[in-house]
């Protein structure tokens, strides 16, 4: 009996010891805040006037916009999809 509590004792350090290692090594990769090794993946700042896509209501910056009839539209996939309008 004596033997199994030694063995299980031991075992139950082993263990507290390869985990608290393991939270070492995953609590690099686990930190809040900026990734300094993707920039491209942080918001871009946008500044100037923002429109919204008259076919699907996406908001973007007025310079990224296909205007069209004094419509403003996010992409040419909705510019094709939106009903025509007639000029009177």
């Amino acid at each position: 009996m004596s033997r199994f509590l030694v063995l299980l004792g031991a075992t139950l350090l082993l263990w507290q010891a390869l985990r608290s290692v393991v939270q070492q090594i995953g609590g690099e990769q686990n930190r809040v805040g900026p990734d300094p090794r993707a920039p491209e993946d942080r918001p871009r700042e946008v500044t100037g006037k923002l429109v919204r896509c008259v076919r699907c209501g996406v908001h973007l910056p007025q310079e990224r916009a296909i205007l069209d009839g004094g419509q403003a539209y996010c992409g040419e996939s909705c510019r094709a999809k939106a009903p025509a309008t007639t000029a009177d």
